[in-house]
Formats: structure tokens, sequence, C-alpha cells
């Protein structure tokens, strides 16, 4: 029936806290075995320069004006006619890395990944939506990271809750994470949009090493899903697809 969209099988009648008993941590975070929270890293830069690196992230996916525009088409409020329905009510990042630590150019990468986030839900705000919650979840986020995110209206949940407050009305948002994200998903929503790496092709796309698809990821986007827009690798991420829901389309 339109409108509807199934949930995967193995999921009826049973509540989604019960499928994600797992902590799911990337490499590199040491987290406090008493509060859950990542221990400052020794190599975290200062406070000034991750605020440096915001600004320059910020300015960064503003001159990004290819990707940009075609986020613009799907989430703009009054420009386009293919803009999606109103019924998107969260935008979730996973994975989007620490602005704290690394490198200058990874740090840059990670502000940009973020402010796509931002992005989605200002759009989605300017549109005449009453509330759009904006949440990321990354076990490697420092103090500076969650103050800044905070600052720019984003909250930083621990794990599992952004898995946990994934939906119908969702976008998921996620660049290369480091551990099997599509196949979490897959296993507990069928999200409005999907903004990540696209399906191998044989031949010509290899998986993720890092997120790697299997038969239940295959099916889902194929029987519920559009892919909008295949943006090519820039510097700020990798290859990336945004698929929308059959229904949403």
């Amino acid at each position: 029936m339109a409108g509807q969209v199934a949930m995967p099988p193995v999921l009826e009648d049973v509540p989604i806290a019960d499928c994600l008993p797992m902590l799911v941590v990337e490499d590199g975070a040491i987290l406090d075995k008493d509060t859950g929270k990542p221990i400052p890293h020794p190599l975290v830069k200062s406070r000034e320069s991750t605020d440096e690196v915001w600004e320059i992230g910020c300015a960064a996916w503003q001159a990004t004006t290819g990707s940009r525009d075609r986020i613009e088409k799907l989430f703009h409020p009054t420009q386009y006619d293919t803009a999606l329905p109103l019924c998107i009510d969260k935008v979730i990042g996973f994975g989007l890395g620490s602005m704290a630590l690394g490198t200058d150019p990874t740090r840059v990468r990670h502000c940009v990944q973020h402010v796509i986030v931002k992005s989605i839900r200002d759009l989605l705000l300017q549109r005449g939506a009453e509330k759009v919650g904006c949440f990321v979840q990354d076990p490697v986020y420092q103090p500076d990271d969650e103050d800044i995110l905070g600052n720019a209206g984003i909250t930083v949940l621990d794990d599992p809750r952004a898995f946990l407050e994934v939906d119908a009305n969702t976008v998921v948002v996620a660049f290369s994470p480091s551990f099997p994200l599509r196949q979490i998903i897959a296993d507990i929503a069928r999200p409005a949009v999907l903004i990540w790496a696209p399906l191998p092709i044989e031949g010509k796309m290899i998986s993720s090493l890092t997120d790697p698809t299997n038969s239940r990821v295959t099916n889902m986007i194929v029987d519920h899903y559009t892919e909008a827009v295949l943006f090519a690798p820039c510097p700020w991420f990798g290859v990336t697809s945004v698929y929308v829901r059959n229904d949403l389309s």
C-alpha cells in the first residue's frame, strides 16, 4: 500500500533496543570505564585551533557549489519542485570523526561532513518543518567537538542512542564509517533518506572494507529505494549516493 514501509521481518514485535546489545567503537577511542566518555587524547588540538578548523569547514562547504546545489535540490524550501516531503524530522550522522584530532586536512574533512548534516537540518527548517532533530554519534568525539557541535545545534549521542533514534522519518548520513553501519540500519529501520556509499558494482566498484554490504543491505536498497544523487569523490568524502525511499520520491 502506498505510504507504508515494511520493516525487516526479523524485527517484527521485537523492541529495537533489544536488538542493539553491541557497543560500536572505532579504533583509537579509549573510554573511561565509569562514564563511558572518551579519555582526552594526548594529541588533541587546542580549542582555538578546532574553532578555526570549524570555520574553514563551513566556508569549504559553501564553496563546494556542485555538491551543495544537488543537496539543496532535494531539501530546499521553495526553489525546486523536487524537494522531499516534510515528513522528515531527524538528521543523524554516524562516524563523521573528530575535528580536534588528526592532521589539518583530516580535521577539515570531518568538519565539512558535520556541516553537511547541519545544512540538511537547516534546509528542512527553512521549508517549514516545526522541529528537526540533528544528532551525531562517534566514540572519538572530544569535549571540544561536543561543545562546538552543540553550539551549531547538533546533539552528540552516546552509543547506541543514535541507532535508537533512527526511524522512517530520518535522514542517515555516513561517509566511510569504520563499522558495518549499513548492515545495522538494514536490520532496524527503513529511513527516509540514506546518504552513504553506493552499492558495489561487480567489476567496477568494490564494497567498503569497514562498512561492507550484505544481502540484507542490497535487498533493502533494491526493494525500497531509488538513487537520487551520485556524488563523485571530492576532498570531503569519497563516492557517495543519496538514496530516497520509494514512497517519498
